[in-house]
């Protein structure tokens, strides 16, 4: 699946390893990223310990990310 989303909003949150985009104030298209608590220790995290979200919680899941540029 290729996603594509010209973000004017981009929030970082260190503390929660989360990163989001989103097209404007309205969050109408967002895209975020976050890491699962139990491997934030780990300095190359497994790639099924991230999760990813797009729009709404019924397109997320955990791993299988390839590439985001």
């Amino acid at each position: 699946m290729l996603f594509e989303l010209s973000a004017k909003i981009v929030e970082i949150q260190v503390d929660s390893f989360f990163i989001g985009f989103s097209s404007g104030e309205d969050n109408e298209l967002y895209f975020v990223i976050l890491r699962d608590e139990f491997y934030i220790k780990e300095a190359l995290p497994n790639v099924k310990s991230v999760y990813w979200e797009i729009d709404d919680q019924s397109w997320g899941e955990y791993g299988e990310i390839k590439e985001v540029t």
